[in-house]
């Protein structure tokens, strides 16, 4: 007996009283939304995982002095290094110097060496509390 014209509306289903083609229509308007949108997010994941990685990776050390460079590097490699793979991490990493860039790190890390801000043992370069261990 009942009808669907008789039925109370419900502010719970949207398409309650709409026809079913309409329906359809907002369906099949949702579905082309969700495939755009899944076809962004993979290009967008494909630009995250190389180009952005590379420009941020060559630039990291950008705009640091070469002993506030240095120290963040040990700080985040854990570990001494030697004075060669330093300076030419640094270069890569897009470090501040002026026109004579090798000679700038090496004074920058020179300077540190002076300082104490980092210490050189058996031929490597840490930070001054790290154990003596750490440096063989």
């Amino acid at each position: 007996m009942s009808s669907m014209s008789n039925a109370p509306k419900n502010s719970a289903l949207p398409f309650f009283g709409e026809s079913e083609e309409a329906i359809r229509r907002q369906i099949e308007r949702a579905r082309a939304f969700i495939r755009a949108s899944e076809e962004y997010l993979e290009k967008l994941n494909g630009i995250q995982d190389s180009v952005v990685f590379q420009i941020s990776h060559k630039r990291r050390y950008s705009e640091m002095r070469p002993i506030d460079a240095t120290v963040k590097m040990l700080k985040e490699i854990k570990r001494p290094i030697k004075r060669e793979e330093i300076e030419a991490e640094l270069a890569d990493g897009g470090v501040k110097t002026g026109r004579y860039r090798e000679k700038s790190i090496s004074q920058g890390i020179g300077a540190g060496l002076s300082s104490g801000t980092i210490v050189e043992r058996n031929g490597k370069i840490g930070l001054p509390d790290w154990p003596e261990e750490e440096f063989k």
